[in-house]
């Protein structure tokens, strides 16, 4: 996307983002945005290039989980395709040597590595994979 149009994008979107709670430090802020999906590329875009130390997101799995707001039945490749949109958007705001966390499990009902497969999709645009943390839980349905 052109800079310029960032820029009257940030613009716009700018006095949505006020009103959010920071350190207060020049030096350090911590921003916590609960927004809903049509938001969130707002807010990607209104974020300047690798000014971000770390991104923590939990994306929707998309295999049937009950949300208010949000079907998560969608067909497999458009999922993959909408959530690197996300996450490419997410590497050009990270630093160099940040972070992109993503909390993410398989898809146990259709035994599908969706886990694996965003990390492949990651690694084709670039992104360094530096390591897979397994949370077993146990509540299998």
């Amino acid at each position: 996307m052109a800079n310029h149009l960032r820029r009257q994008i940030r613009e716009r979107v700018a006095t949505d983002l006020t009103g959010l709670s920071t350190t207060g430090s020049n030096v350090f802020q911590t921003r916590i945005f609960n927004l809903e999906k049509s938001k969130l590329p707002c807010l990607l875009i209104y974020t300047e290039e690798e000014s971000v130390d770390i991104v923590l997101t939990s994306p929707p799995y998309n295999y049937g989980m009950e949300y208010d707001t949000h079907n998560d039945s969608g067909n497999a490749d458009e999922y993959f395709e909408q959530i690197m949109e996300v996450f490419v958007e997410c590497k050009r705001v990270l630093k160099s040597g940040g972070r992109l966390i993503v909390n993410i499990q398989p898809n146990y009902k259709q035994y599908s590595p969706t886990h694996h497969k965003i990390t492949e999709r990651m690694i084709s645009e670039g992104m360094i994979w530096r390591g897979e943390i397994i949370w077993l839980k146990n509540n299998i349905r």
